[in-house]
């Protein structure tokens, strides 16, 4: 009996020594440590950084862009304006149509209206100048004397031409077939515009 103890006392020493590591192996004061595995490094995406760099750039180029667009507009736009208008000096010819003969005619049967006087474009504001007076006639009927007259009265003027828009005096387009009530001296009435020449 104590021999079969014995060898299985032994038996169990064995599979003992077996599972348990040599103490020899582990240094006094320290135990076995867990190995754990390395954390995952994540990866810097490089493009997520790149494109708003990108971005920006090309923000920045569209804005420059966009002010050298204007300016250069701005400047354009000055230069054609500025040449855009010419000044020229133009003679134009005004009817009145049936003036009355008393009104329209002095005591020598001549027109009012006295040579080199102003003539005015009648408005609330008093009206702007259309130029000076450099001739006038008058078309009487044959058959009655007292009856009412057409007056022509020739006005020279400067004037600001544009190419596709006309001729104007202060803010008044001549052209042929415009009407304006001007202002005389001596004589306010409806003038039609029925013809202008240009000087040179």
């Amino acid at each position: 009996m104590a021999d079969q103890k014995k060898s299985l006392t032994t038996a169990d020493d064995q599979k003992a020594s077996s599972i348990t590591p040599d103490a020899s192996l582990v240094p006094a004061g320290e135990t076995k440590k867990k190995i754990r595995k390395a954390p995952k490094v994540k990866k810097k995406n490089t493009n997520k950084k790149g494109i708003p760099i990108v971005l920006d750039i090309l923000i920045v180029i569209l804005l420059l862009a966009a002010i050298g667009g204007a300016a250069f507009g701005i400047y354009a736009a000055g230069k054609y304006y500025s040449t855009r208008y010419t000044e020229t000096e133009i003679t134009y010819t005004l009817l009145l149509r049936d003036v009355d003969v008393s009104i329209a005619l002095d005591d020598r049967g001549k027109s009012i209206i006295p040579l080199n006087s102003t003539v005015y474009l009648a408005d609330e504001q008093g009206g702007y100048v259309l130029g000076k007076v450099m001739s006038t006639g008058v078309q009487r009927s044959e058959e009655d004397e007292n009856a009412p007259v057409d007056v022509y009265v020739v006005v020279r003027t400067d004037a600001n031409y544009n190419h596709t828009l006309g001729y104007f005096v202060e803010q008044t387009k001549i052209a042929v077939g415009k009407s304006y009530v001007c202002r005389f001296e001596g004589l306010m009435s409806e003038a039609v515009i029925v013809g202008l020449q240009v000087q040179e």
